[in-house]
């Protein structure tokens, strides 16, 4: 019978079984066949469709009323920056329409194929749109396929899709949509993946090499410009630099390596084809709202719990422990799966070092891909503390070159280089460990046995914690040893509170907040779950392990305030990168309002090395906050400097002419008010020694 599409993914697990169902695979295929359909042709203006398929006229026409509605239901004038409110008028509306226009094409199903398209254009509560709601056309395309009503799949992709995205691209401007996801994550223009996959498509074959002879052309804006009416993957690049101001590299980082480094576009179609199911289709955060319906069916089977979450979220009933249930109170871990460097795992290219070795003479630059820390190719970091003393990012212009002897002794300290994973020098051994999400055996283990500062992980978890992750500094003469750990940072989302009372941080609630807290189980039961005792933004006041190596009846290092300040115009200096490392300590999505992530950052030259661990958190529409500690060591001095710096203040209080910046923790930390600075100080004896 006919029924609208649900949610039927709500937990990890049931990614595994959608794997490996016969749906997935029928998806695969049909995905893999609009691929094959596009090879070597050019995109088909709406009005210049000139196949039989009514099915294709019909959405064409559709599509073009779809749009109309834009023009009946005006963004209003309101002070929000992005997320414009007039948006859901027009969701309702398409919404309203969407059963009658489903008639056309197949009476029976009209409920199901109406889900799949009006759930195509976006989220209406959050106001936002991603390659989730991307595949919900694609879903549609899919089921009319199904139901052999769309035969024409060269004349759904050529046409049909391309006029998708053009309603897509009108709707995310005027009404200012969000990336779903708040970063826009798993898609290569903050909302789209597909179009970049069928345009690499449009160039294969000898047809399509003849437009553009390989993936170098994205670099050529006025090929870019030329094409862009005839393929969608550059009217996709287009569009980037329509929104985005900016080089090339710095706000396309992966575009511009792929680019750069994929030979050809039979490649690069493979590649992105091989992304979109490994980024897309098999990652948690998007699955889980993908809809299923007879058309589309799930194959696996989910409790009473889980199936009346997933059709009333907005009033919970209890949902099985570890399932995702979207409250601020009771969030369990749910992880997805991690991919690595994309280029590595979905083309084959293996990136150049990200160190350059003592003694080469070769400089990593300083143009890197990413304005924050440091690049992904050993650029100079940029710091962001308060006060032009922290800009650690200066261009070429501004560093203060070393010197001829200064050069001389930075490319001559002896080191050791431990497999990609640390370095050993000037007494220090300096170690990182960067893998997959933890398991929930993994979990359960660290809840029953793991403490820090008196407390336990034994609260709703991050959706992607990192549990094994670190990043160790240990010193030979002293035996001190810091840590950066993911498991003791999570701990310290635990709230503690002065002899006054007070918090160690300010808190506050979502507005929805005392629903959740009145809401009841299966069973009738009213749900008590709010906690005192933790930060439910995952805000962690982790500054650092310290202890000495081995037993020490010492006590622990003591971390002494002074008021010494780290050498920035040191980090300044284009001295060589010997060891670079970017980690992630844990991840969430604050059940789809905003952002909360713990990452590190680390890079160790000749004569010093630093290291930043951030707290960063966005709650949209209400609240933004970095907790930042830097740990910075110059060889040959006999301390650790440690800064502890709290950056926040409401969202309503920034004045931005770009909202965007907001969603970039690195951008937006600048802007943030400071509300504590402090340095500390590690005594250590003489150093010296090499490794």
């Amino acid at each position: 019978g006919d029924e609208p599409p649900r949610k039927r993914i709500a937990r990890p697990m049931h990614v595994d079984a959608w794997r490996e169902s016969p749906t997935m695979r029928e998806l695969e295929a049909f995905v893999a066949g609009l691929g094959e359909a596009a090879e070597g042709s050019k995109t088909v203006a709406a009005g210049s469709y000139a196949g039989s398929c009514e099915a294709v006229r019909a959405a064409l026409e559709l599509l073009e009323r779809t749009e109309g509605l834009i023009d009946a239901h005006p963004p209003h004038r309101q002070s929000a920056r992005f997320g414009n409110v007039a948006y859901r008028g027009w969701l309702d509306a398409v919404r309203e329409a969407s059963e009658a226009e489903m008639a056309q094409f197949d009476d029976q199903h009209k409920q199901e194929l109406a889900g799949y398209w009006w759930n195509s254009f976006g989220n209406r509560t959050r106001i936002d749109y991603g390659t989730g709601h991307e595949t919900s056309f694609v879903v549609w395309l899919f089921a009319l396929h199904k139901l052999d009503v769309l035969q024409d799949l060269a004349g759904a992709v050529l046409a049909v899709f391309p006029r998708y995205l053009d309603v897509c691209h009108r709707v995310q401007s005027v009404y200012r949509l969000e990336p779903a996801g708040s970063h826009g994550v798993w898609s290569l223009d903050d909302f789209h993946i597909l179009p970049f996959v069928f345009g690499a498509s449009q160039f294969c074959g000898s047809k399509g090499s003849g437009m553009a002879a390989s993936p170098k052309s994205l670099r050529r804006g006025e090929l870019v410009e030329a094409l862009a009416g005839s393929n969608m993957l550059m009217r996709s690049v287009q569009r980037i630099s329509e929104v985005k101001t900016g080089p090339f590299q710095e706000h396309s980082p992966l575009l511009c390596d792929l680019a750069a480094k994929v030979k050809s576009w039979k490649d690069l179609y493979r590649g992105l084809l091989k992304m979109y199911e490994g980024e897309v289709l098999l990652k948690f955060p998007v699955a889980q709202h993908f809809l299923f319906g007879p058309l589309f069916p799930h194959t696996w089977e989910l409790s009473a719990a889980e199936i009346e979450a997933l059709d009333h979220p907005e009033n919970p009933s209890g949902a099985a422990d570890g399932m995702v249930t979207k409250s601020p109170f009771a969030m369990a871990a749910a992880r997805a799966p991690t991919s690595g460097d994309p280029l590595a795992t979905y083309f084959g290219i293996t990136r150049r070092p990200l160190f350059a070795q003592a003694g080469s003479g070769a400089h990593p630059g300083l143009a890197g891909l990413h304005s924050g820390f440091g690049a992904a190719q050993g650029a100079a970091l940029r710091h962001t503390g308060a006060g032009p003393a922290h800009a650690l990012g200066a261009s070429s212009s501004s560093s203060s070159p070393a010197t001829g002897q200064e050069a001389a002794t930075t490319t001559k300290v002896p080191h050791e280089l431990l497999q990609g994973k640390g370095i050993k020098l000037q007494g220090w051994k300096i170690t990182t460990n960067k893998t997959r999400i933890s398991s929930e055996a993994e979990l359960d283990e660290a809840k029953e046995s793991h403490r820090f500062r008196g407390h336990a992980p034994d609260f709703p978890l991050p959706e992607m914690l990192f549990g094994q992750n670190f990043c160790r500094f240990e010193h030979a003469a002293s035996g001190l040893v810091i840590d950066l750990n993911a498991l003791d940072a999570v701990c310290c989302c635990k709230i503690e509170h002065d002899a006054n009372g007070e918090p160690d941080r300010a808190m506050f609630k979502l507005p929805m907040a005392d629903k959740w807290a009145n809401r009841k189980d299966v069973n009738g039961t009213e749900i008590k779950e709010w906690r005192e005792d933790y930060d439910w933004t995952l805000t962690s006041t982790y500054n650092g392990t310290f202890k000495w190596a081995g037993k020490s009846e010492r006590g622990a290092p003591e971390l002494r305030a002074t008021d010494k300040k780290i050498n920035y115009e040191l980090l300044k200096r284009r001295d060589p990168i010997l060891f670079y490392e970017s980690l992630d300590l844990y991840e969430d999505d604050l059940f789809d309002f905003g952002e909360s992530k713990f990452s590190v950052k680390l890079r160790v030259m000749p004569l010093c090395f630093f290291a930043l661990a951030r707290c960063w958190l966005r709650v949209d529409g209400t609240y933004m906050r970095s907790f930042d500690t830097r740990i910075f060591h110059e060889f040959g001095t006999s301390q650790v400097l440690v800064e502890v710096s709290k950056k926040e203040c409401p969202i309503s209080d920034l004045r931005v002419s770009d909202p965007r910046l907001l969603m970039d923790a690195d951008k937006a930390e600048p802007l943030l008010p400071s509300t504590s600075l402090q340095t500390f100080e590690l005594a250590l004896p003489a150093s010296g020694s090499s490794a």
